[in-house]
Order: structure tokens, then C-alpha cells, then sequence
């Protein structure tokens, strides 16, 4: 027979035996419950970023069609700018007659530098002076300017700010069309 406290002993490490193995059973099965878990998570959050990576793929494809068709639609009211431009230059070359009209007094007030700017600006053309054979009476210097030069002065001015014109609108048409 054994004695009673040996059974005792025996029955105590049998409980703390089948504690540890508990123990260690639900140790493992938790482990295996997370690591199932941190797959779910790695799964979604892969399919997460690929599911942004093609909306944002999906987003740059839109933008770059719309700015294709912004260029398309620049370039056709830059070709409609342009024979606008020659059909008036054409004109006006045949309605001015090259009197003087701006002497060189003026020129010089209107080809004065204008203000500095914390970014350079590129400077405006300057203005044609054309030489007179001899000084006129209270000029200094007897150049001169014509209406032909007027003229295309402001046919250049109007030229510019319609290009100018043409390009904000058409990124003002980019922009109206883009998803918020």
C-alpha cells in the first residue's frame, strides 16, 4: 500500500501537471488565435493599400486624360489666336500708312523700367525708334515711331493677353473638372 501522503503528493503533481498543461494548452491555442488574427490583419491591410493604389492609379488616369484634352483644346484656341493675329496684322499692314506718330520723347517715357519685384520678371520689349534723316525742330534726337508701330504694338498686347487668357481658362476647365 502506499501511504497517504505519498497519494497526496502524488494527486498534487498530477493537479499542478494538468495546471501547467492547461496552462500551456491555452498559451498555445492564444498564440495560434493571434498569429490568426495578425494574418487577417496583414490580408486587409495588403488588400487596403492595393485598393488605394488603384483608386490613386484610377485618379492619375482621369487627370492625365483631362490634361490631354486641356492641351488639345490650348492648342485649337492657340491656332484660332494665331490666324486671328496674322488675318489683323494683314490688315492693318495694309491700312497704315508709316506716318511718324510717337516721337522719341515719348518712346523713352514708355520704355522706362518698371518697378523691381521680389522675383525677376522678364522685361517688356522695348519700342522701335527709327532714325529720321535730320532732327526735327524741338527734337532732341529726331527718332520716331510710327502708326505701323503702334499698331502692332497693340495687336501684340492683345495677342498676349488673349494667349495669356487661353491658358488660365484652360486650367481653370482642369481644375472645374476635378472630383473634390
Amino acid at each position: 500500500m502506499i501511504p497517504s501522503t505519498v497519494k497526496d503528493e502524488i494527486k498534487a503533481t498530477i493537479c499542478v501537471l494538468a495546471l501547467v498543461f492547461s496552462f500551456g494548452a491555452g498559451w498555445a491555442v492564444e498564440g495560434w488565435r493571434k498569429d490568426a488574427e495578425i494574418a487577417d490583419l496583414k490580408t486587409i491591410t495588403a488588400t487596403d493599400k492595393s485598393l488605394a493604389a488603384n483608386q490613386a492609379l484610377a485618379r492619375i488616369v482621369i487627370a492625365n486624360k483631362r490634361a490631354a484634352q486641356a492641351e488639345l483644346q490650348l492648342a485649337a484656341w492657340q491656332t484660332t489666336l494665331t490666324a486671328f493675329a496674322q488675318e489683323k496684322n494683314d490688315e492693318l499692314a495694309r491700312l497704315v500708312s508709316g506716318r511718324r506718330c510717337l516721337d522719341s520723347a515719348v518712346i523713352r517715357v514708355l520704355n522706362r523700367p518698371g518697378p523691381k519685384f521680389d522675383r525677376a520678371l522678364p522685361d517688356a520689349p522695348g519700342l522701335v525708334l527709327r532714325p529720321d534723316g535730320g532732327a526735327a525742330a524741338g527734337s532732341d534726337d529726331g527718332a520716331y515711331s510710327t502708326d505701323a508701330d503702334v499698331a502692332g504694338w497693340i495687336e501684340l498686347c492683345q495677342r498676349s493677353y488673349n494667349t495669356c487668357r487661353s491658358r488660365l481658362q484652360a486650367i481653370a476647365d482642369f481644375y472645374a473638372g476635378e472630383p473634390q
